[in-house]
């Protein structure tokens, strides 16, 4: 009998040592094991790394995905801190630990790689069902599994807040139909939360109307630097995400039946799961509604709910809560509410109302944006006419021949006029201001030209009938235009350019080493060109550098506005909240307001 047993141990022994290294190795011979091994798949999740800032934290995580070897790895934005040509090739180099371990990556951008660039990161168009946009994104549609991974751009230029815009809306739609047909769930990155928890974008809140109707498991987002937002809208689970500066990283792992969550930490060394969620819709959206909005008669709002699994409805107006109130609870049958609206604002402008719907597992949400004309007191300012371009508007619009012209991201370039197209015209991706320049004799106005300047680096020179004059090519994308008496500074990338409007000739080129977000300030023939690397640079019409004044450095400078003149003093703001005042004359700072 004892000698059985000494078989029996031996043979335990032999199990252990043939298998339990298969169990806790990982890829190169670590002796470690972790919970997501046994799962069918997992892919890691890293957002805000701010590369080069804390560099060797960031190294430490890449060196740990080596290790754990997933099978792709996403990063959601903020890669670089400044989002300079040299934090790229240096955050490309540190890269190269998961290129060599044969691990596939894609990469979103966020409001640091974006906001200072003098070169244009974006580099795919969307192709969707029934138009092709010129607008530029960095987006991903990345099939793993059973699973299909969607990047979603929010990046805007010169902007820290995040937005989708109507184009990538259109493409995102496409995506998710495309997944309904295949059968196959879908989870979303971007950079900025989307909305639920907390949004840092202007018109997230359109994904959420849109993924009711499919089955997205997941919304995962960086940019708060945090895991502290989380909670389940409209089916999906949206969770914020540790930084990789400050040593976190993400994976996403899943068996036959649920998705998990887990976070890490360079420092303990731990994966912690903090959500496991069904991948069958029906059982994860345990809270469910239809919601309608009716406008009656007597311009009240009627609103019908059909619920199911919820405890409690609350409606906000532009963000101002105007009505919420308890519901009978039902977990195994649709109810239905009913209520007229009484208080809901009037305004020409939109409101935007959100209707939520919540239960102890989830919210279900809908959003209606409404146009109610406003009373008709004489006093109060009123929209005259409202027109809807093709896509995002970054540029400025211009006044012309009792009109106005106005482009968009797509190169959709329309001079309206009381709301009706006088002419349509198209370029390249636009995000520059639109300019005009005339041409005068003896005092009268002979001719005025239309100046637009795209992405492409591309300018041009419109009459008044809509008919290209001409058009002139640059190296780089086209930030903002100014025109002066005879000539027209052009803020392409890092460079200021002068152009002669007698010849259209180029009298000067600086390279004022930073990103020239803003057109200058004229006047008395001197452009007064703020640039992001901390300096405004003063730059006669013959394209003499004539002074150059340091006003700050890094985030804190002036490159976001343009600066103006009051007798001999330059009064410049500073984005450290400062609204400050120069002697031009005698080179000094005179005060400082906060």
């Amino acid at each position: 009998m004892k000698s059985k047993n000494i078989r029996i141990l031996v043979f335990l022994c032999l199990v252990f040592v043939v298998f339990t290294p298969k169990l806790l190795l990982s890829q190169d011979g670590n002796v470690k094991s972790y919970p997501f091994f046994s799962h069918q798949g997992y892919v890691v999740l890293l957002t805000d790394l701010h590369f080069p800032y804390k560099q060797k934290t960031t190294e430490r995580l890449l060196n740990k995905i080596k290790e754990i070897k997933p099978q792709y790895v996403f990063l959601l934005g903020d890669l670089t801190e400044m989002g300079s040509d040299e934090e790229f090739e240096r955050l490309k180099n540190a890269l190269s630990v998961v290129e060599k371990a044969q691990i596939p990556y894609n990469a979103l951008l966020g409001n640091h790689d974006v906001r200072w660039s003098y070169v244009v990161r974006k580099s795919k168009m969307l192709e969707n069902l029934d138009s092709y946009s010129k607008g530029l994104y960095e987006v991903f549609s990345k099939e793993l599994g059973e699973f299909i991974f969607l990047g979603i751009d929010t990046s805007m230029y010169f902007q820290h807040g995040g937005h989708v815009g109507r184009a990538q809306l259109a493409w995102l739609e496409k995506e998710l139909e495309e997944a309904k047909i295949k059968g196959k769930p879908v989870i979303l990155l971007s950079h900025h939360p989307l909305g639920g928890p907390v949004t840092y974008t202007d018109d997230g809140w359109k994904i959420i109307d849109i993924i009711s109707k499919y089955d997205v498991i997941f919304a995962l987002s960086g940019h708060v630097h945090k895991y502290d937002y989380s909670g389940s809208y409209n089916g999906a689970w949206f969770q914020t995400l540790g930084a990789a500066k400050d040593g976190n990283m993400t994976v996403l792992s899943w068996d036959s039946e649920q998705a998990y969550l887990w976070k890490y930490n360079i420092d303990d060394g731990k994966f912690q799961m903090i959500k496991s969620i069904p991948l069958e819709k029906k059982k994860r959206q345990l809270v469910d509604a239809m919601i309608k909005l009716m406008e009656a008669s007597d311009n009240t709002l009627k609103l019908k709910v059909d619920y199911i699994g919820a405890e409690r409805i609350r409606i906000l107006a532009n963000g101002r809560l105007i009505y919420e109130r308890a519901l009978q609870y039902n977990a195994h049958k649709f109810s239905t509410y009913e209520v007229t609206l009484t208080n809901v604002p009037k305004t020409d402008f939109s409101v935007l109302l959100r209707i939520s719907v919540v239960g102890k597992d989830g919210i279900h949400q809908r959003f209606f944006k409404l146009e109610r004309a406003q009373s008709s007191d004489q006093n109060v300012l009123k929209k005259a006419w409202t027109f809807s371009l093709e896509d995002t508007i970054y540029s400025r619009p211009a006044l012309f021949e009792d009109g106005v012209i106005v482009a968009d991201y797509s190169g959709n370039v329309v001079f309206l006029r009381n709301g009706n197209v006088i002419w349509k015209k198209s370029v390249g991706p636009v995000v520059a201001n639109v300019e005009i320049i005339s041409e005068s004799r003896d005092s009268k106005v002979e001719k005025r030209q239309v100046v637009i300047g795209d992405l492409e680096g591309k300018i041009y020179f419109f009459d008044s009938k809509g008919n290209l004059v001409r058009q002139i090519k640059l190296s780089e994308p086209v930030y903002s235009l100014k025109a002066g008496n005879s000539t027209i500074a052009i803020c392409a990338g890092r460079y200021f350019y002068i152009l002669r409007l007698s010849d259209f000739k180029v009298m000067a080129k600086h390279d004022l080493k930073n990103l020239l977000q803003v057109q200058p300030f004229f006047k008395d023939s001197i452009y007064f060109q703020p640039s992001w690397d901390g300096n405004i640079y003063l730059i006669d019409e013959y394209g003499k550098l004539v002074e150059r004044f340091n006003i700050g450095k890094t985030y804190y400078t002036s490159g976001s506005s343009t600066p103006t003149l009051v007798g001999a003093l330059l009064i410049y703001s500073n984005t450290d909240g400062t609204v400050n005042a120069m002697d031009v004359q005698k080179k000094e700072k005179l005060w400082s307001l906060r």
